[in-house]
This record gives structure tokens, sequence and C-alpha cells, in this order.
């Protein structure tokens, strides 16, 4: 598979919240958001497949919420067309980050 090019990626420290990655988890795309977070190399451990018991694995939750809320793509190019799902994920968090920071 072929990756995005990210030529900046910035970290932002976000407080975390359990609660909200519990509940943001089953309306994500697993497969999608493990391998977009490998090809930033930012899946830091993060497991490849859900376990059905994510719920009670703090360590899985912190995980998550690194990948999904503190990891920004800022600039990208894409060598594949299948890969725009995984631009759209890092577009929604971005945008799901300034609209909550207001």
């Amino acid at each position: 598979m072929n990756s995005p090019q990210a030529s900046d990626v910035q970290l932002i420290d976000v407080d975390f919240n359990p609660e909200f990655i519990t509940r943001m988890i089953p309306k994500i795309n697993w497969k999608v958001l493990h391998e977009a977070a490998q090809s930033l190399g930012h899946a830091n451990d993060l497991p490849a497949e859900l376990n059905a018991e994510y719920e009670a694995d703090q360590e899985f939750l912190k995980k998550t919420h690194h990948v999904l809320l503190e990891v920004c793509l800022i600039k990208q190019s894409l060598s594949c067309f299948s890969l725009i799902s995984i631009i759209i994920i890092f577009q929604l968090v971005v945008s799901l980050k300034v609209n909550t920071s207001k």
C-alpha cells in the first residue's frame, strides 16, 4: 500500500477524556485509522485489531487518544486514491479540534 507523504505533522497536547474516546471508537474504521497512524509513524503500539473489551483498557484508550486528537497532519501528498479516506479522518479530527477550541 502506498502511504501519504506527510510534510508537516504537528503534535499538540489535549486533555485525556476516556469517555469521549470510548464513544468515538465505534464510529471509526479502525483498520484505516491504524494504517494512517502507522504511515505517519505515530501508531505507538496501537493494535491492528480492535479488542472487544477496549473500554476497560486505559493504555489502549490513551494510545487511541494520541492518534485521534494529538497528531495533526498539516500537509500531505497522495500517491494513491485509496488513501483519501485516511486524509479525511485526519481532516475531520482537525476540524473537531478547531470547533471544540472556540
